[in-house]
């Protein structure tokens, strides 16, 4: 009969481990004697065998004259052979604490995935050196600050010290997917926002990713915060025009894209693709249209859709675009039945805007509901890559940061968001070309929940050639299929191969995503021993078999302190995230996200309104601290 046993059989070698224990302890003690006599006496005896029988005979005496003699010193002898002695123990009990962790971590993950030699150059001096290669800005200093190092992903458990920390490089695009309350908020969005050495992009749907951060990034440089549906309670303070830069049809085309999604254009299991590419190309028509008059606004476009003005066709002859004119006027000819549902789709694709706050972000304060109670200015975005702020030397710095702030639902600025952001991250590929091909330092758009605040239709295209001009794109999703929900299963499948960096966190529960991830990191060989007894005695056998590194249970069931890291031409990482409370910055933080929240509290209760109950009650409270409700 044959039982698997243990898969490393210590039982079998605890007789010459022993042994071999036996002799180099012996060995080691009389070392320390040897040592000890030397330094307290000028004869002693030769070391090996002498000193072995020295050793014995002292035993038998009780005193140490065989070793050093009768004028040797004896405290002197003691105290070299106590400090001896202890180091001795320690090497003993550090051998014995690393030969169990090394026995009993054989199987786990840590013990089977990337090591060392697998990730040295993402760490150290490596790093360093591949900072100063894409960042020319950077050579010639004497020392690097961490941050321009790149982007900490977290430490690579298994290692020792602050070797183990592991940085992204400015030319990595990273796409991360874990579950909600997974950590990732404090491990991976806020410090990457924190660390940023240039301009900041931050999308989120969580306040608290703007009251962690905002204060050091003021800091730093002027922060603008879109917050439509008042997450945070930031008042508008500057607006977009959309139609700036807008100056031909292709232009208007990509505006256009991010709100036709709401209607399906592009989705044609959910809608008529006759009526929801026409509506876009109206769309893009009016957008191209309103882009002619400096007084125009994607206000006037909804005007036009709603009473089908011929103002547009007049706008765009006037401007050179006859033969757009000549469609536009076509489409005005066509049948009333027909005509009537494009422009009705096209208006329900400009839906958001239908909330003021979100019109008021794209649109001039001369045109808002009530006129502003702040001065708002208009949001320049060369600018903005460029930087507002200037040093002492009167040189711009790059390193503001765009806030946009938006949830799903009624209200919602997803569409202008992505606007925003797509329109950001075109100029920044302009301005990458316009310096030799990168941005120095980066620009470092945090796209938390990407599906659902920044829904950026050509994203997975974006994520192919981002890394190479240094805009380090960092996307969050809950799950795969949410990215499939947004970008199709070929789009997800094609930003996920594109993604020099992946990270899988805590939180997965789609079975079939997570066996992929078992699949990805691969199987581990394992001895498996068998034990034959017969009348002639034993024998033991050994065979090889695999088992997954991590099951398909073990990536459903990560720690939320954990990770899992997949990076091009490397073996799958396990890492500890570093949330943003173990840095040494951590009680500064916490300073600002303290005064941050209650400016998003106190504005919170002015919303409510006087005679609401609640801000009534939050105000006697204010006004009495002991006091109470009855």
């Amino acid at each position: 009969m044959s039982t698997p046993a243990a898969p490393i059989p210590w039982q079998q070698l605890a007789v010459p481990l022993i042994g071999l224990g036996v002799l180099g302890t012996r060995f080691a003690a009389m070392t320390c004697c040897w040592t000890a006599a030397t330094a307290a006496a000028e004869a002693v005896p030769s070391f090996g065998g002498p000193t072995l029988r020295a050793m014995v005979s002292a035993a038998g005496t009780g005193t140490v004259d065989p070793l050093i003699g009768v004028e040797g010193s004896r405290p002197v002898f003691w105290s070299v052979l106590a400090v001896g002695l202890a180091l001795l123990l320690g090497l003993i009990v550090g051998g014995g604490v690393w030969i169990g962790s090394r026995a009993g971590r054989r199987g786990e993950p840590r013990s089977a995935m990337a090591g060392h030699r697998d990730t040295r150059d993402m760490r150290g001096r490596a790093a360093q050196k591949r900072a100063v290669q894409l960042r020319p800005s950077l050579a010639g200093h004497d020392r690097i600050d961490n941050r321009d190092l790149g982007l900490c992903l977290g430490r690579r458990l298994g290692g020792v010290g602050e070797s183990r920390l592991l940085y992204a490089s400015e030319e990595d695009v990273m796409l991360q997917i874990a579950g909600p309350r997974s950590n990732k908020t404090s491990a991976q969005v806020v410090p990457a926002i924190l660390s940023a050495p240039g301009p900041v992009i931050a999308t989120s749907n969580k306040v608290d990713v703007y009251t962690l951060t905002i204060g050091l990034r003021a800091e730093l440089g002027r922060t603008f915060v879109a917050d439509p549906q008042g997450i945070a309670g930031v008042e508008q303070s500057w607006w977009w025009n959309p139609l700036a830069d807008i100056k031909d049809l292709a232009d208007a085309g990509y505006l256009v894209a991010h709100f036709s999604r709401t209607v399906g254009a592009g989705n044609s299991n959910d809608a008529n693709p006759f009526f929801t590419r026409g509506a876009e190309r109206l769309l893009t028509q009016l957008v191209l249209a309103a882009s002619c008059s400096p007084d125009k606004s994607l206000r006037d476009v909804r005007t036009w859709l709603a009473t089908q003005a011929n103002e547009p066709v007049e706008l765009l002859e006037n401007s050179g675009f006859e033969e757009i004119a000549e469609g536009l006027r076509g489409l005005q000819d066509a049948p009333a039945e027909t005509r009537g549902g494009l422009f009705e789709t096209a208006l329900t694709a400009l839906g958001s805007l239908e909330s003021e706050a979100v019109a008021r972000l794209v649109t001039p304060p001369s045109t808002w509901r009530d006129p502003p109670r702040v001065p708002v200015e208009e949001f320049d975005p060369w600018r903005f890559l460029v930087g507002y702020r200037t040093d002492s030397s009167g040189n711009p710095v790059p390193r503001d940061t765009v806030y946009l702030l938006t949830r799903e639902g009624a209200g919602s600025g997803a569409p202008v968001v992505a606007a925003l952001v797509d329109h950001l991250l075109r100029i920044a590929a302009q301005a990458a070309t316009a310096q030799g091909g990168r941005l120095d330092p980066p620009l470092r758009p945090v796209l938390d929940e990407a599906a659902n605040v920044c829904p950026i239709a050509n994203l997975p295209d974006l994520y192919s050639y981002f890394g190479s001009m240094s805009i380090q794109v960092l996307s969050f999703l809950q799950s795969y299929q949410q990215g499939v929900a947004v970008w199709g299963k070929s789009g997800m499948d094609k930003m996920w191969s594109a993604a020099t960096i992946k990270l899988v966190g805590a939180g997965v529960q789609d079975p079939e995503f997570a066996r992929w991830i078992s699949d990805l990191i691969g199987p581990l060989e394992v001895p498996t021993y068998s034990h034959q007894y017969g009348r002639g005695g034993g024998s033991t056998s050994t065979s090889m078999r695999e088992k997954p590194v991590m099951t398909v249970a073990d990536v459903g069931s990560l720690d939320k302190r954990h990770a899992i890291l997949l990076s091009a031409g490397r073996r799958p990482v396990l890492l500890e995230l570093m949330p943003w409370y173990r840095e040494g910055d951590a009680e500064t933080i916490s300073a600002h996200a303290a005064e941050a929240t209650a400016q998003v509290r106190q504005s919170a209760v002015s919303a409510l309104g006087p005679r609401n109950p609640l801000a009534q009650r939050l105000a006697a409270r204010e006004r009495d601290p002991r006091g109470g409700a009855t």
